[in-house]
């Protein structure tokens, strides 16, 4: 059953959403996400603040949810080289297509690009329906939001080995092409 939100959610701001003030490379900060207050928004909304603005503030805010990350600034623009669709392209996708007959592949990509270290988890929530599990893309701080089927740990395994051959980059393989070990989590 999919879940009958829309969760796109803005990219990490460059700038805190209290004072303004540009983030520095490194520097920490808080993000937050919001339950929308009108349709036209969507269902949640995502915030970037400087820890002083945060510190001052974040009791009368009342997040959804939220947490502490290190801001990146952006990479220089690189020249776009045309590549066979990669994991994190088809996760963008099927989470905008939002079928339910993708929900054991969009978690299993984001648990593949999690141990890849391209996303990590920040937070989940329990909602009425089942877990919801939030991502922040580690480069970019774009959001990702993907509901956790709940699957048994052998269903996990023989996912995760469909997509890995559908997907070899996003296998664990260290150079040498040897398998690094796995871990569910």
């Amino acid at each position: 059953m999919p879940i009958q939100q829309d969760w796109k959610i803005k990219s990490r701001s460059h700038q805190c959403a209290l004072t303004e003030k540009p983030f520095e490379d490194k520097e920490e900060i808080y993000t937050a996400i919001f339950l929308a207050e009108t349709e036209e928004d969507g269902d949640f909304q995502r915030r970037d603040f400087c820890i002083d603005a945060w510190d001052g503030h974040h009791e009368e805010l009342k997040p959804f949810s939220y947490w502490r990350t290190a801001y990146q600034a952006p990479p220089p623009p690189e020249e776009e080289v045309l590549q066979k669709q990669s994991a994190e392209a088809q996760l963008r996708q099927m989470i905008e297509e939002d079928s339910a007959e993708t929900e054991n592949s969009r978690y299993i990509l984001a648990l593949l690009l999690e141990r890849k270290k391209t996303i990590k988890e920040t937070d989940r929530q329990q909602v009425s329906d089942g877990l919801i599990r939030i991502y922040e893309h580690v480069g970019s701080g774009e959001v990702f939001i993907v509901k956790d089927p709940q699957l048994p740990l052998n269903e996990v395994t023989r996912l995760e080995g469909e997509v890995e051959r559908l997907f070899p980059s996003t296998s664990g393989s260290s150079p040498e092409g040897k398998p690094e070990s796995q871990q569910v989590g």
